[in-house]
């Protein structure tokens, strides 16, 4: 996480920048507020997921985004817009696993979040992270 923890005002305002929809007319929270909360729900879940091997709080997270117009539309903006920000903002400095890791981490909280048995999302022991996010994590019934 350092990387992303010493440019996190720049990767932010990436984000922000390509979350900016033609036809919002300026409505609701900024892009900038929306980037710097759904950054820090990101750092958050990865910190969580790597040393408790659970997301933790994900109602109150959910409370909150609600009481601060945070949307579907917020979350789909910023999943699309993490990769590329990060790669440019980042640069060489991170790896090419790091990205869609980082990506991956996202959707899964965000998934969590709208799921309504959150406690059902937990680390499979020795499993290797893959790409569709689905690696490392399962959603066991």
């Amino acid at each position: 996480m350092p990387p992303l923890e010493r440019r996190r005002a720049a990767v932010v305002a990436a984000i922000a920048s390509r979350m900016v929809p033609a036809d919002d007319g300026g409505a609701g929270p900024a892009s900038e507020q929306i980037a710097a909360i759904l950054f820090n729900l990101l750092l958050d879940g990865g910190s969580d997921l790597a040393a408790f091997g659970a997301l933790r709080g994900l109602s109150e997270v959910r409370k909150e985004h609600f009481a601060l117009g945070v949307s579907g539309r917020h979350y789909s903006r910023f999943g699309l817009a993490l990769g590329p920000a990060l790669r440019n903002v980042i640069g060489p400095s991170i790896s090419s696993e790091a990205v869609p890791a980082w990506c991956d981490t996202f959707w899964i909280v965000v998934r969590a979040i709208g799921s309504s048995d959150q406690s059902s999302f937990h680390i499979i022991e020795g499993s290797a992270p893959d790409r569709t996010g689905f690696g490392p994590i399962s959603n066991s019934i």
